[in-house]
């Protein structure tokens, strides 16, 4: 199934430009999606790795607190990088943000190894809060790259292999993670880390700035049209038609909405307000899956589930995400956003009941880990097939050319602080609602 879409996305899209889409969302995506799932699977080795790091046994409620800072600071920072990025995309370039934030992963991917090698959680913290705030650096500058570089007809395509890219790394991060692998060796574990930042940095170091970001900020031509040679490939007969279609483009960016009085405009025309409401509630259901990533094994152990099925529970969750943004990026311009979006939007809302019923009915239902079980499969499949990817579509293409940007910027930072709300209440209620016995 994989190849055959694959072979399907080089039908659709030329193989340089598919090349470079795919090493563009790799050089953030890789080292994200590995850093947020790879903490999942070895939580019992990480609970051994505190207790020697403090040379003090936590209780259960102080380990599930502590786990929970470390493991939510990552939405804290993402937020906050998401309100750094667009000084830095927008005023110093997508190059700029891309090859920074990967240069800094990289550095703080070091951090967070000598934390673990030397016994200093205070250090992992650190590093983890760091290192997310460069990631949403990078990865605003991956979505502008990832726009901007291709033609107007296969932008879809390009900016599907974002998640692709996420949900394939996500994969890495949680089986790398079980006991069967590197579970029980936290340093290689952070060592892999550092290899994929690393990757990332060298293949970010070839690529030019964006076309579009040339032409429109720096007003320099030759420069875009030689950018343009290089992601389109010198041979390429739709050189002069990107250039063409860049400037109609530009034509309106010219005047793009960034100012106070602007936002004050999208709340008050019921227009905007309507396009900025429906943009967060296609991107609503992305807020339960961070919980989903990062405590997934947690909530499993918590439900009697064996180790070994809890793990493979969560590694076998992203798997049926990568599975579904496959799907869906075969899917989405043959039967719409809508009818992939409200579907299984419904279908994800129903498997996130049913883990939470699986709670209630664990004192006279004695295997209803199992109902998790099926519930986080079906979740994974039905989130990349329709709503991941196809959620942030749907604010920039309803939105009027002058307020697109900002419009869908006000649409992720409220996801965000959603998010970071969310995945902290969660674990804290839970323990109040399971306390330790």
């Amino acid at each position: 199934l994989y190849l055959a879409i694959v072979f399907h996305y080089f039908l659709q899209m030329s193989v340089h430009i598919f090349s470079l889409s795919l090493q563009i969302a790799f050089s953030c995506m890789g080292p994200f999606g590995f850093a947020v799932t790879f903490l999942n699977t070895p939580v019992e080795e990480f609970k051994v790795y505190l207790n020697a790091s403090y040379n003090y046994n936590l209780t259960v409620d102080e380990y599930k607190l502590l786990w929970n800072v470390i493991q939510n600071i990552w939405l804290i920072g993402f937020l906050l990088g998401m309100f750094l990025s667009p000084i830095i995309s927008d005023r110093l370039g997508r190059k700029v943000g891309l090859i920074s934030g990967n240069i800094c992963n990289l550095l703080m991917a070091i951090l967070q190894w000598a934390a673990i090698y030397f016994y200093l959680p205070s250090l992992l913290l650190v590093g983890r809060f760091i290192s997310s705030i460069v990631s949403a650096i990078a990865f605003q500058s991956i979505v502008l790259y990832l726009q901007e570089f291709p033609p107007s007809s296969k932008r879809g395509i390009s900016s599907y292999t974002s998640d692709i890219a996420l949900s394939f790394f996500c994969f890495i991060g949680m089986t790398l993670g079980t006991n069967e692998i590197l579970g029980d060796h936290l340093s290689i574990l952070m060592g892999v880390q550092i290899v994929l930042c690393a990757i990332s940095v060298l293949l970010t170091a070839r690529l030019p700035e964006s076309p579009k970001f040339l032409l429109l900020k720096k007003n320099d031509e030759a420069a875009a049209l030689a950018s343009t040679h290089f992601f389109h490939g010198e041979k390429s007969r739709s050189v002069d038609k990107f250039m063409r279609e860049l400037k109609e483009e530009i034509k309106g960016d010219a005047s793009s909405a960034h100012s106070l009085r602007d936002i004050v405009t999208i709340f008050a025309e019921p227009a905007l307000r309507k396009t900025m409401f429906l943009g967060l509630a296609a991107v609503e259901m992305t807020v339960p899956l961070w919980t989903l990533l990062f405590n997934s094994t947690d909530l499993l152990l918590d439900l009697n589930a064996s180790k070994f099925v809890s793990q493979w529970t969560s590694s076998a969750m992203v798997i049926c995400y990568f599975i579904g943004t496959l799907l869906g990026a075969f899917l989405i311009d043959r039967i719409g956003r809508r009818s992939l979006l409200i579907p299984c939007s419904a279908i994800s809302m129903f498997c996130i009941g049913a883990v939470t019923c699986a709670f209630y009915l664990k004192p006279i239902f004695h295997q209803s880990e199992y109902i998790a079980v099926a519930a986080l499969l079906m979740n994974g499949l039905v989130f990349g097939l329709g709503i991941g990817s196809i959620g942030w579509f749907i604010a920039p293409e309803l939105s009027p050319q002058r307020y697109r940007s900002l419009i869908q910027s006000i649409v992720a930072i409220i996801n965000t602080v959603q998010s970071a709300i969310f995945t902290f209440s969660v674990m804290p209620l839970y323990l109040l609602r399971v306390p330790s016995e």
